[in-house]
């Protein structure tokens, strides 16, 4: 017997795959196809929450998102140099998150 997936579920899956910049419509266009069942427009305002609030998008405009994973990939072949601030030395860690900008 087959799993099936949750609507959210596929949703996180899709956010992961995405390596180019799209817009809501393009990501619920495509949801649509991968569930291959029409969603209701209270369930693509969720699905908009979620892009919004996910932690693997940036948010360019209203409704246009970049993955993280694409600007990653498109500066990869960059030798960055960071200054760690004091609060990560302390801990030892590293949040790069808060240092990277998308691209055009």
């Amino acid at each position: 017997m087959t799993k099936k997936i949750t609507l959210n579920k596929l949703a996180e899956e899709m956010i992961r795959e995405s390596r180019h910049p799209f817009t809501v419509n393009d990501f619920a266009k495509n949801l649509e196809n991968r569930w291959e069942k029409q969603i209701s427009e209270s369930t693509l305002k969720k699905v908009k929450k979620i892009l919004i609030n996910h932690h693997f998008l940036i948010g360019i405009k209203d409704d246009d998102f970049i993955p993280f994973r694409a600007v990653i990939e498109r500066v990869s072949h960059i030798s960055l140099s960071l200054q760690l601030g004091t609060w990560e030395l302390k801990q030892g860690i590293l949040i790069p998150g808060h240092r990277l900008m998308p691209f055009n």
